[in-house]
């Protein structure tokens, strides 16, 4: 049984329990992005400012209801910046029925767009600016929520990183060993063998809190490729020569690697121990609590 399945079948047998008892966090009254509807709402005293100074009817009816255009855009991103927190902050939440920020960035573009008709621009001009305005607020704001949050499709998603992240460091694994096989050197065999050992260590470690895996992904990535490429082009370099000096820097290396693994490893289970330390704490408050209504 691999670390991965070996844990997953503890926690299919906790993560009921520990989820039934875990407290709600509150919902935040202001999003952290909210800053950016009200950089928003005073892009619009330009246009408020140009119908004051210039109060003919064409102005105060044209600058008028473009500002009004886009407040109303302001106000659906307001809301479903509003309507994104309270998604976020639930445990369970169905997604929202009416895409709010996507709809308030498609007012915007067509608010930004009129004015650009209003001020003299042409049809070309006006589309491109509606195009331009409505993607910035897709990528300040984001998409809304489009799938219902369950504790299931949640842990489906923990299981597909999951196991997308154990199929690549296999396939990094096995490309080391692949390199590293048939080659006259003990020590270099001992030495890769040690550090597997270590990654596979670092890897148990990310299942038991695989929502903290991306913190983990240079290692798990970035540097376990550039160990496979270093492993090849030293399969390839020692087959031919048996250069004893590069058979002791890669051996070296290969120690250094290892204890870099291995103190992550430990690095990311205290990290973790401190997570359950606080999951305990909710937990004996909870029956606690209902010791004394008993």
């Amino acid at each position: 049984m691999t670390p991965i399945e070996r844990i997953r079948q503890k926690e299919e047998r906790l993560d009921t329990a520990k989820k039934a008892h875990q407290q709600p966090k509150t919902t935040r009254s202001f999003p952290r992005n909210a800053g950016s509807v009200t950089l928003l709402a005073l892009a619009l005293l330009p246009l408020v400012f140009k119908a004051i100074l210039d109060p003919s009817a064409q102005n105060i009816m044209g600058y008028g209801g473009i500002t009004a255009v886009f407040g109303l855009g302001i106000f659906a991103i307001s809301a479903g910046l509003n309507q994104q927190a309270r998604f976020d902050e639930a445990m369970t939440a169905k997604a929202p029925r009416l895409p709010l920020k996507s709809l308030g960035g498609a007012i915007l573009g067509l608010a930004s767009a009129a004015l650009t008709v209003f001020q003299g621009g042409d049809f070309l001009q006006a589309i491109l600016v509606l195009l331009v305005m409505s993607s910035l607020s897709v990528v300040c704001f984001g998409l809304d929520p489009r799938y219902d949050k369950t504790h299931a499709s949640q842990e489906a998603r923990d299981a597909h990183k999951l196991d997308e992240l154990s199929g690549q460091i296999s396939t990094e694994l096995a490309r080391i060993d692949f390199a590293l096989r048939g080659l006259d050197a003990p020590v270099i065999v001992s030495k890769a063998t040690a550090f597997a050992t270590a990654v596979n260590r670092l890897l148990e470690a990310i299942v038991f809190d695989p929502e903290r895996a991306a913190s983990m992904r240079k290692y798990t990535g970035v540097y376990l490729t550039a160990v496979g490429d270093a492993a090849e082009r030293f399969a390839g370099v020692y087959s031919g020569s048996h250069d004893a000096s590069a058979r002791e820097d890669f051996a070296a290396l290969l120690s250094k690697l290892t204890s870099v693994y291995d103190g992550k490893a430990r690095e990311y289970a205290l990290a973790g121990r401190e997570k359950l330390d606080v999951e305990m704490k909710v937990l004996d408050g909870y029956l606690a609590r209902r010791a004394h209504v008993a």
